[in-house]
């Protein structure tokens, strides 16, 4: 982490990424939704208690304003990255007016093409969180269910003027 956000690092890469909560991830909570993915990273809105935009949004928190644990997060995460690295963030026009076509011609949400392989992280990482926890039941001590992620949507852009960085900047 640093003063524009989250650096992912490896050996080879170093991926910057950021989380804003804007008025369009307001928008998003509002029709159900935690976060939308944009080319940069993804966005999000505030949650009850709606008093501090650093932990009352819907990275952190559930639609009802309830915490999310940390293996919910790390999932959230993953999954948004895994729309920005394959270049499927909805503030590019041509990849919105692909992913709307397809959601409403075809009907498509959960089954949407452009969700296949990010489901398929998520899924990829509850295997391994999964047995990491039969392995190491010490780790999990509480057995708090994790909440059923929001579905997420297809959206049109936000203009950056309206984003509020969190953590004092933006998360990059």
């Amino acid at each position: 982490m640093d003063g524009e956000g989250m650096i992912f690092m490896s050996d080879k890469v170093e991926l910057h990424t950021q989380v804003r909560a804007t008025s369009f991830g307001n928008f998003m909570v509002h029709l159900g939704f935690a976060g939308q993915t944009r080319s940069w990273g993804f966005v999000v809105g505030k949650v009850p208690p709606r008093k501090d935009y650093l932990t009352d949004n819907s990275l952190f928190r559930d639609l009802k304003g309830n915490p999310y644990g940390n293996v919910f997060v790390a999932k959230m995460i993953l999954h948004e990255l895994t729309h920005m690295n394959l270049g499927m963030g909805m503030d590019k026009p041509t990849v919105m007016l692909r992913a709307y076509s397809e959601a409403i011609l075809l009907c498509r949400y959960r089954n949407h093409s452009m969700e296949r392989l990010a489901w398929k992280t998520s899924a990829e990482f509850d295997a391994y969180i999964n047995t990491f926890r039969k392995e190491h039941p010490e780790c999990f001590p509480l057995k708090t269910p994790e909440p059923n992620p929001a579905p997420e949507p297809t959206t049109l852009y936000v203009a950056p003027s309206s984003s509020r960085p969190i953590f004092g900047v933006a998360l990059l």
